[in-house]
This record gives C-alpha cells, sequence and structure tokens, in this order.
C-alpha cells in the first residue's frame, strides 16, 4: 500500500479523532496568542473593555451595567445570551476568560462544519479538510485576534441551526435558532434567510414560516428594547445610514427606492468590490460554484454595504466578517461535494483532473492569506519600547483594586473588572460616541494615561468628521479636566494623576506659560534637563507659533522609540497669547538618551489587527539632541 493511500486510510478511520485534536491545538494557539496580546497591552479599541465590564458587573448584580461607553450595554445590543455565559466566566472573572472563550467556540464551531461535510458528502476525509478549511481562514484568525466578541458564540450556533435544517430535525433547529436569536438582534437578519432556502427546497410551511416570523419578531422587540434603554430613543447605529435620507428605516428604505443610480454607484466602489474579493479568495471562489447558499449572506451583506463606509476594511479585518462566513463555508461544502461528483458545471471537469494543481494552488493561496491577512505575524513580533509593557505594569499595580479611573483605551481592558472606568479620549473629545451628546468626565479617583497611544486621540481629533466642529474645544477640555487632579507619578510616556481632594502627593510639575523672554524664529526656544522631585526631567521652552500641524517629540531608547504630543495636548500653539512661552516637562527613565522634535500628520489604518494602527507622516523640526 502506497504511503499516501495509508495517510488517507488513517485519517479515514480517525477523522472524529484528528478533529478533536486539531480543536484542542487551535484553542490552545489561539489562548497564549491572543493572552500575549493581552499581556502587551494591544487590545486597544473599546470592544474588550466594554464586555469584560458587562460581564464583571452583571456577575456583581448590576445586569449589563457599563461606563466604557454608555451607562448600560442594552442601549447597544440586546445580549441577553450574557446570562448563559456568566457561570463559565465566573471561574475567573477577567478578560483573559473571554479571550478564552472566543477561542473556544471559534474552534468548537469545526464541529458542527465537521458533521454537516460528512452528512453532505458522506466523505470523512473532505469532511476534516473543510473542518481544517476553517481553522486556517485568516479571516477567523482576524475575528479572533481582534477583541472580544459574541458573534463567534451566534456562528457555532448557526453552523448548528443548518445542520439540524439539513438533518430535518425541527426540534433542534428550532432550539439553535432560538440560541443564536439570544447572541444579538442581528443575527435575526442571517436567521431570516432560512425561510428563503426552505422555499428553495420546497420544504413544508412550518419551515418557511418560523424563521421568518421568529426573526421578525425578535428583531422588532429587540429594537424596541434598545431604542428604550438609548437616551435618543432610537436605533443609535442607524446613523451610518443617514447618508441614504431619513432617520428611521422606512425613510432609508423609500430613498433607496427612488435613487437607485445612487446607491448602485456606492455599492459598485472599488473598496467593496476589492473586499468581497478578498472575501471569497481564500476559498479559490469555490462558494460561488454552489451560491444558493449565500442568500444566508443576503441581508448581511446589504446591511454593511448600504452603510456609509461600505465594505470597509473594518468588516474584513473584525468581527463582522463572521456573519458571511457561515454561509461561504456552506456553499464549499455543497461545491466540494459536486466537483468530487464529477457533476457538469463550468470548471469542474479541470478541477477533477487537475486535483493536484488544484489542491496546490488551493494550499499556496491559503498560506498566502496566512502570511498577509492573518494577524499571527504581528502578535508574535510586536515591537515595543523595550520598558514600555514593565512599565505599564507598574503603573497599574498602584491602582487600588475598586478605585475609579479613567484611562488610555490600551489600559482599559485591564481595568474593565471594575464597577467603574472610563476612555479618556471622551472626556478630551467632550463629546460622546458619535459625537450626539455632549460628554463630561465624572470625578474619577484616578486618570492613567499613555501618550504615545495619545497621538491616536489626535489623529481622531483631525480625521473624525463627527468631531470636527469641537476641535478647537479640546484642548481646553483637557486643561481644565487635570485642574482637579494631581500628577503623582510619571515616566516616558505614562503619566498616572490622581483627584487632588485625595492625594496627600505633591504633584509633579508638567507645563507652566512664563513672559517672553527671548525671540525666535522656530518653535523650540530652549531646553535644559532639571531634576524635579528627584526625577530627570527634559524642559523645553516653546514658542506660540501658529498651527500648521501638530507637534511631537520622540525620545529614544537605543533602537526603540516612544512619542508624545509636544504640549501634551494642552495647547494648539497659536492658542497661546503672544507674550507667553509654554514650558513644558518630560519625566524620562535613564535609557532615554537623546530626542527630537517632528511636526506630523497622520491617519488612523486599519489592516494587521494588533490595533487601530496610526501612521504618521513626519518632517524633523530639530536635529536629534543627546541627554
Amino acid at each position: 500500500m502506497k504511503k499516501l493511500d495509508k495517510i488517507k486510510l488513517f485519517s479515514e478511520k480517525n477523522s472524529r479523532l484528528l478533529l478533536w485534536l486539531f480543536i484542542i491545538i487551535y484553542i490552545v494557539l489561539f489562548s497564549i496568542l491572543s493572552l500575549k496580546k493581552y499581556d502587551i497591552f494591544a487590545y486597544n479599541v473599546f470592544d474588550l473593555a466594554i464586555f469584560n465590564q458587562v460581564f464583571w458587573n452583571t456577575l456583581h448584580g448590576n445586569w449589563f451595567d457599563m461606563t466604557v461607553n454608555i451607562n448600560i450595554y442594552l442601549a447597544d445590543h440586546f445580549t441577553p445570551i450574557i446570562f448563559l455565559l456568566i457561570p463559565f466566566y465566573a471561574i475567573y472573572p477577567k478578560a483573559e476568560s473571554l479571550l478564552i472563550l472566543q477561542n473556544i467556540f471559534l474552534a468548537l464551531s469545526t464541529w458542527p462544519i465537521w458533521l454537516v461535510t460528512k452528512y453532505i458528502s458522506k466523505d470523512k476525509i473532505m469532511a476534516l479538510i473543510v473542518a481544517l478549511l476553517w481553522l486556517f481562514n485568516p479571516f477567523v484568525h482576524n475575528t479572533n485576534l481582534y477583541e472580544f466578541h459574541l458573534l463567534p458564540i451566534a456562528i457555532f450556533f448557526i453552523f448548528w441551526v443548518f445542520y439540524f435544517y439539513q438533518k430535518n430535525n425541527f426540534k433542534l433547529f428550532l432550539l439553535f435558532f432560538i440560541l443564536a436569536l439570544l447572541v444579538r438582534e442581528d443575527i435575526s437578519i442571517v436567521l431570516f434567510s432560512f425561510s428563503i432556502l426552505a422555499f428553495f427546497d420546497k420544504r413544508k410551511l412550518t419551515w418557511k414560516l418560523t424563521p421568518i416570523i421568529l426573526s421578525a419578531i425578535y428583531f422588532v422587540l429587540a429594537i424596541k428594547i434598545i431604542s428604550f434603554f438609548n437616551t435618543d430613543d432610537a436605533y443609535k447605529f442607524l446613523i451610518y445610514y443617514r447618508w441614504l435620507g431619513g432617520n428611521d428605516i422606512l425613510s432609508i428604505l423609500w430613498n433607496w427606492l427612488i435613487h437607485p443610480l445612487q446607491f448602485l454607484g456606492h455599492i459598485l466602489s472599488f473598496k467593496n468590490i476589492i473586499n468581497i474579493i478578498a472575501l471569497f479568495l481564500p476559498l479559490l471562489f469555490l462558494p460561488l460554484l454552489k451560491p444558493k447558499y449565500l442568500w444566508l449572506t443576503l441581508l448581511p451583506f446589504l446591511q454593511f454595504i448600504l452603510s456609509s463606509s461600505g465594505f470597509s476594511n473594518l468588516v474584513i479585518f473584525s468581527h463582522y466578517v463572521l456573519l458571511f462566513l457561515p454561509a461561504i463555508f456552506i456553499s464549499l461544502i455543497f461545491a466540494l461535494d459536486k466537483i468530487k461528483k464529477r457533476q457538469n458545471f463550468w470548471g469542474s471537469k479541470f478541477i477533477y483532473n487537475n486535483l493536484k494543481i488544484s489542491s496546490l494552488i488551493f494550499a499556496v493561496t491559503v498560506i498566502y492569506f496566512l502570511i498577509f491577512l492573518s494577524p499571527i505575524k504581528n502578535i508574535l513580533f510586536y515591537d515595543q519600547p523595550a520598558n514600555n509593557i514593565d512599565k505599564k505594569q507598574e503603573f497599574l499595580s498602584v491602582l487600588p483594586e475598586r478605585a475609579s479611573v479613567a484611562a488610555q483605551v490600551n489600559f482599559l481592558p485591564h481595568l474593565s473588572s471594575r464597577q467603574t472606568i472610563y476612555p479618556i479620549s471622551y472626556a478630551y473629545f467632550g463629546r460622546n460616541q458619535f459625537a450626539s451628546q455632549k460628554f463630561v468626565l465624572p470625578q474619577v479617583d484616578y486618570i492613567l494615561l499613555d501618550y504615545n497611544e495619545f497621538i491616536s486621540i489626535l489623529i481622531d481629533r483631525n480625521n473624525n468628521g463627527l468631531f470636527t466642529k469641537y476641535r478647537s474645544d479640546m484642548p481646553d477640555n483637557w486643561r481644565q479636566l487635570l485642574e482637579n487632579y494631581n500628577l503623582i507619578k510619571a515616566e516616558n510616556n505614562l503619566h498616572l494623576w490622581e483627584n487632588n481632594q485625595k492625594t496627600t502627593e505633591q504633584d509633579l510639575l508638567l507645563y507652566d506659560t512664563i513672559s517672553k523672554y527671548k525671540e525666535t524664529e522656530g518653535v523650540l526656544v530652549d531646553h535644559k534637563i532639571i531634576t524635579d522631585n528627584n526625577q530627570r526631567a527634559l524642559q523645553l521652552t516653546l514658542a506660540p507659533e501658529p498651527y500648521q500641524r501638530d507637534y511631537l517629540i520622540r525620545f529614544y531608547q537605543a533602537d526603540k522609540y516612544f512619542d508624545i504630543p509636544l504640549d501634551y495636548g494642552f495647547y494648539m500653539l497659536n492658542e497661546l497669547d503672544k507674550s507667553k512661552f509654554l514650558q513644558v516637562y518630560y519625566y524620562l527613565s535613564d535609557d532615554v538618551d537623546s530626542w527630537q522634535i517632528f511636526s506630523w500628520q497622520g491617519n488612523n489604518l486599519l489592516g494587521d489587527m494588533i490595533n487601530a494602527v496610526v501612521e504618521l507622516d513626519l518632517d524633523p523640526l530639530t536635529d536629534r539632541v543627546d541627554l
């Protein structure tokens, strides 16, 4: 017997065992990766912090409470599934538990995928291959390593829904259908399409009507509940569709009907087409050979492609892509079965007769996407200043366990197992999410800042159209806020402020204004090293130059560096009275050896999924200066 035949025979006999082995390996591997990402403070979108605080508060009797974004999560999404997950979370009520839970559900999705494939194809090896393709899919990786969300749980249930749909087991179909609905209100738009499949498959009336009736009723009730808890008395995510003309679903649909060309141009944009191609490319477009099951993606597709951002990178590189993957993989299963049976359709003969070539192309495509799209490499080779992670842990250790804290977003997951935390970005903007309401930070015990990450706030200030009209208010918001706090700990890019009603420590000086004492033609007037409270500090004197670009100071540690806004975000330099100069103090560790000032512009990028990547366009204003 040939070696290949032996492998084939072994795989066929042990298909179930191999499946669970791969599931365990995936869970272990991605748990290690996600926990490493957590340890290096690379979760810096709000979602992980939001969910962990919601879970933590719900566990402690404050159902769905949160302060990271709004006062209650039910104003965002209707997610009763949390009650079923709480017992698992209670074992270790920390953000890390949610990350592992997400890994488990994504890995376990291969179980119903394997069962569906085996049922359709009667081929255990094919079932194993499709399960592996799920585990290797870069979009699954992107989802897994992009914060925490409940959608992976919904996808697990949806695969079971389809399995029992194929098995014609209505009771279990209904059970998993309801479980999937409980995850999020918008899951109903996926489940709704099972009625379409039932019509195609000429199922009994029960199969045809149940999905559409249950989905519609659940969606309407969920939206009503969300709107009730929302201060605007509306489903807040409709803001993404206001470009269509209207403030409610009916008016948006009406405008869609009377202005079809406007919508068609939006749908057929280059960005949309490229990202849709990218969605199918890892599977070599094979799902398109059985397009019937892509009906399951119809409503989610319309949901995203008609939004103001369209089918953007955010869809491809985050959890939203999961709304499309079940239908794509189900279509793949039927396409592979069609190829196996050599049914007469375009390309089938070539694929079957050139199976080795096709397999090679398939493998190369998967590897390519793992290298260039999967975030694994970015986590493994993530680069920070040498002592930055240890310093962050040191600053966190100062905070009492139950103290209320406002912090930079990359700190929030580590602080979220407590009742009260706030994102400091809202305080700087002076507005909440979508800039719909004024935001004033309540008094908290501590403020923890990472000024290297603060650059991204300044980028949002400059590039986010929602906040453009509030731009001039932001430095003043910042100055007024910190008047109530004392700087008690500062080193490099990290600052810890304590409420001045609580602190007994002498605060460190951060900035001051002085009378004009020297003529200058540039931003930098003077610099010197001083000692403040036994800490080495760089004192810069800055001139009130006309505002053109933002400025930052870059500090070097051997081959690494970190950035700080030149004025800590307190001033646009042209705000200063012409008779005043600004003196700024930077408290530095001993390993910082030099510095340099740049003017800069920047953009937030979404792509490598280690974080919301900041891209800076730098122009040096000074030479590199040794300390």
